[in-house]
C-alpha cells in the first residue's frame, strides 16, 4: 500500500468514525417561549403572568410538568403565549418535533396555525429550525 492511499483511508475511516461520534447539543438560543417571543417581535409587552406561564411552559416541555392548565383574565397574552410562541419556541429545542395546533374551533387552530408557519418563514435565519 501506498502512503497516498494509507493516508487516504486513514482520512475515510477517520470521517466515518466522526459521522458516529456523539453530536454537540445545539445551542439552545432562547431559555424560554418569552424570549422567542420578544426578539421575533419587539413590540411584546412582557407581564409578570406571562413570565409565570413562560415557567410553566419551560416546566412542560422539560417533562417536570405533565399537564398545565391556565387561567386568567383576558387579554393577558395567554393564547398568543400558548399557542404561538410556545410551539415555536419547541420547534428551537428540538426542530424534529411533531406539533398539532388544536382549538374548540377550527378557523381558531388555523389562525394560530398559518401565524406559526408566517413566523417561520419570515425568521427562518433567526429560528435556525
Amino acid at each position: 500500500m501506498s502512503i497516498a492511499s494509507a493516508e487516504s483511508l486513514d482520512a475515510a475511516l477517520a470521517f466515518a468514525a466522526s459521522q458516529f461520534a456523539p453530536q454537540k447539543p445545539p445551542e439552545k438560543l432562547w431559555a424560554t417561549p418569552g424570549e422567542l417571543a420578544r426578539d421575533l417581535d419587539p413590540t411584546t409587552k412582557q407581564t409578570a403572568a406571562l413570565d409565570v406561564i413562560d415557567a410553566a411552559l419551560v416546566d412542560v416541555a422539560e417533562g417536570r410538568c405533565p399537564r398545565l392548565m391556565i387561567s386568567l383574565p383576558p387579554q393577558e397574552g395567554k393564547s398568543v403565549r400558548i399557542s404561538r410562541r410556545f410551539p415555536q419556541w419547541l420547534l428551537t429545542q428540538n426542530p424534529e418535533l411533531r406539533l398539532a395546533i388544536v382549538s374548540y374551533a377550527h378557523n381558531v387552530a388555523r389562525r394560530h396555525g398559518r401565524a406559526i408557519r408566517d413566523d417561520i418563514a419570515t425568521h427562518v435565519d433567526n429560528l435556525v429550525l
